[in-house]
């Protein structure tokens, strides 16, 4: 009687072991995934790194080259009528 109890204790003890063993297990397969996720996350920060410093290398080129974004508007010249040539003559301004 003391033997069966024993015996179906420690098959109780090793039932529940196999179990954390599993669950060690697809802890081991999830660190494994994290492990890959951060690669990639790695890969792809480096990426962005280049293209930012791409990006910047472009605008500095940009600013020495004088462009930039902003549009120059051209102003009209106003026609200067006949009484305003006069008088721009007659003041001395050429």
């Amino acid at each position: 009687m003391e033997n069966e109890k024993q015996n179906e204790e420690q098959e109780e003890e090793v039932k529940e072991v196999k179990k954390d063993v599993v669950k060690i297990g697809k802890k081991g397969s999830v660190l494994d995934e994290a492990n890959e996720v951060y690669k990639k996350l790695e890969e792809q920060n480096q990426k962005f790194q280049e293209l930012l410093e791409r990006q910047e290398e472009l605008m500095a080129r940009q600013m020495l080259r004088g462009r930039s974004d902003a549009t120059v508007e051209e102003t009209k010249k106003k026609e200067e009528s006949a009484l305003d040539y006069k008088n721009r003559i007659m003041r001395g301004e050429l």
